[in-house]
């Protein structure tokens, strides 16, 4: 959205991307995104209102507001490019042509065929029309910052092995989140490796409330090679859904009007109370929905959709036909912390914005469902209209800021290829994700946390003596090598600020502190680089964030 958004107000545009373009976790997303469409008595106020309920009051109200108010013109404006949202039997918009995700209030989130897919290809096929540069498969390694204002970014081409530096007027962070700290326990692909959580840091940017993973509660338990995939919301249990435990027991009723953060905690404590299913899950039984004729019909809808395509792969066709219970775990789905942003998606570096889920703020201690289109969608399209009219007449960077940095990865390159024997880096990133979620997973405690750190420091040592071998192009070690350092500072981020927060709130859920503390409304846990280059954590309130150094940016 931002690229297409600013080469259409006239700038000249790039993009770098460690993917094919358009790829990532947009293509294999659900396709679906709220906005307000004047059907059902909905209205700006009471979408915003859902929003800061799920958000337990950590979510920043004027994001939300900015979120609100763009999004029938952001989802107007992707038809406009060829996307097409489902419509009722006359070609409107309509109560009939409309869902509602758990947590909201009412019906407002449109959906199309061929979901995250159709998306994608949308905005692959809108940056072409704009003849927008393109770098694919090109990993940024650095933002080069200059006196507090960044003046480009510095890549490397996974394809040829050669290093690339874009100066830039502006630069918009899209990077998404970090779901494969936790894997195989998440939905994401396997590129959300943290990498713009861990370039804001380097460069000097605060990361907000990154405690807030959210896990939805429907993930594939079993097989193995299925573990993890996303099998649908909690609104997908249809209206006769329930959770089960291990000895048949309804332990939740109503599952489609909970939010996730709801669903999750009841399937992780009756698992910490010895109640869980064989593959650490419960078992969601929609069976009565079939006696129901509302249920049958979304049931239908399910299928039509291709939402419980993976159920049928991994369960089979009664479970696909809900003729008997199947069981789910959750499975890590976004991070709601990350980059500390305006309404505008200015940083607080001067030139840099940020976009999308590698930001926070707006979601607060819990994400609605379909809301995290939304926001990509319509604050891409803000942040870049801002860039282009914020554009300064300044000369661009000259090569003594920049060589530095080249030099500086063109040394660390040749480090790690020169190395004839050590640990592969892909080793220690699937030693990080199982221990993140078993002990940074949906369910915490101190002790298990402050072992996690211990442990992801101890990676970060061993990380400094990995073996890659040789060759430049290609080489998916190389890739591993950099993406783990990304990792473990995301991964750092994550326990430091679930440690600092002593409650329980949303996304967050600490068995030792297992009640929601008023006193820490409205007050965001900031991970930020100390003095001696350390990380740290602080308890700000939100009235008092620091944003931004540009004169008049409000948080």
């Amino acid at each position: 959205m931002a690229a297409v958004t600013a080469a259409q107000a006239g700038a000249k545009v790039g993009i770098m991307t460690k993917d094919e373009l358009a790829n990532g976790n947009m293509r294999i997303a659900g396709g679906i995104v709220a906005s307000v469409n004047s059907i059902d008595a909905d209205s700006e106020t009471a979408f915003a209102d859902d929003i800061l309920r799920a958000g337990e009051f950590l979510s920043n109200p004027l994001l939300v507001k900015a979120a609100v108010e763009g999004s029938r013109q952001a989802n107007l404006l992707l038809e406009e490019w060829g996307h097409i949202y489902r419509r009722d039997g006359k070609g409107n918009i309509s109560p009939l042509s409309v869902i509602k995700p758990g947590g909201h209030s009412l019906a407002r989130t449109l959906t199309c065929e061929n979901q995250g897919m159709s998306l994608a290809t949308t905005f692959r096929s809108a940056i072409a029309r704009e003849a927008v540069c393109c770098w694919e498969n090109t990993l940024v390694l650095d933002l080069v910052v200059e006196d507090g204002k960044v003046l480009g970014a510095l890549g490397y081409n996974i394809i040829d092995g050669n290093l690339l530096f874009v100066r830039a007027k502006a630069v918009i962070l899209a990077t998404g989140g970090g779901g494969m700290i936790f894997s195989p326990q998440t939905d994401n692909t396997r590129s959300a490796t943290g990498d713009g959580y861990a370039l804001g840091y380097a460069a000097g940017l605060p990361l907000v409330d990154m405690e807030q993973i959210q896990w939805l509660p429907f993930g594939v338990a079993k097989p193995a090679s299925l573990r993890g995939i996303n099998i649908g919301d909690t609104s997908d249990a249809g209206p006769r859904g329930v959770l089960v435990n291990s000895e048949g027991e309804v332990v939740l009723r109503g599952v489609a009007t909970c939010t996730r953060s709801a669903v999750t905690r009841t399937i992780a404590r009756e698992n910490r109370a010895g109640r869980g299913g064989p593959n650490g899950g419960l078992f969601l039984d929609a069976t009565a929905n079939l006696d129901d004729p509302v249920g049958k019909a979304f049931l239908a809808q399910l299928q039509a959709r291709g939402v419980l395509g993976p159920v049928r792969a991994a369960y089979g066709p009664k479970a696909y036909a809900w003729t008997e219970p199947y069981e789910v775990l959750p499975t890590q789905h976004f991070f709601c912390g990350g980059v500390q942003v305006d309404a505008d998606g200015r940083t607080a570096l001067a030139n840099l914005y940020a976009v999308g889920e590698v930001t926070g703020g707006i979601h607060g201690a819990d994400r609605l469902g379909s809301v995290a289109l939304c926001d990509s969608i319509v604050f891409g399209h803000r942040a870049a209209m801002h860039a282009v009219e914020g554009f300064d007449e300044e000369k661009p960077a000259d090569d003594s800021v920049i060589l530095p940095y080249l030099d500086g990865a063109r040394k660390r390159i040749e480090s790690v290829l020169a190395r004839s024997c050590g640990t592969l880096p892909i080793l220690l990133k699937a030693e990080l994700g199982r221990a993140m979620a078993e002990k940074v997973g949906c369910v915490r405690d101190k002790a298990g946390l402050e072992e996690a750190l211990q442990m992801v420091l101890s990676l970060g040592e061993k990380a400094d003596s990995v073996y890659v071998p040789a060759g430049r192009t290609y080489n998916m070690a190389l890739v591993d090598y950099f993406e783990l350092e990304y990792m473990l500072v995301c991964a750092e981020a994550v326990i430091r600020c679930s440690l600092a927060r002593e409650e329980s709130r949303g996304s967050h859920f600490r068995e030792d502190y297992p009640q929601r503390d008023e006193g820490l409304d409205f007050r965001s846990v900031i991970a930020y680089r100390g003095a001696n280059g350390k990380m740290l954590t602080r308890l700000e309130e939100m009235g008092e964030r620091f944003v931004n150094q540009v004169e008049g940016a409000k948080i």
